[in-house]
């Protein structure tokens, strides 16, 4: 199942297994992890599938997995389908610089 979050992180509509297809799920080890799935979209709750609204569902280890949606493909040919093309979430944090904020030459008491 998919959660479909908006910017808010509220919950605008939980996929099962019926309306979606094509799901696939690249994670390498030091690479990418990104999410890709479609949806018909004459589907009720394919308006959700929007750039910046999160997809968050549970993997194999039963821990949740949260993809932000970067791009969104609508596709007219015999059917009408919409495709999500996502990246997880921690890919915010690859341009952070992160400073060094530790206290020095300084008593313990007075780090505190």
């Amino acid at each position: 199942m998919l959660h479909i979050f908006n910017r808010q992180e509220q919950l605008l509509a939980v996929l099962d297994n019926s309306p979606y297809y094509n799901i696939k799920h690249v994670e390498r080890l030091n690479g990418e992890n990104t999410l890709t799935f479609s949806i018909a979209a004459n589907h009720e709750d394919s308006q959700f599938i929007a750039e910046g609204n999160t997809v968050a569902f549970r993997d194999i280890d039963l821990e949740w997995q949260i993809f932000e949606i970067r791009s969104v493909t609508d596709l007219h040919s015999d059917k009408l389908e919409r495709t999500a093309h996502c990246e997880h979430i921690s890919y915010e944090l690859f341009d952070e610089i992160i400073r060094d904020i530790r206290p020095t030459n300084i008593s313990a008491a007075s780090a505190l």
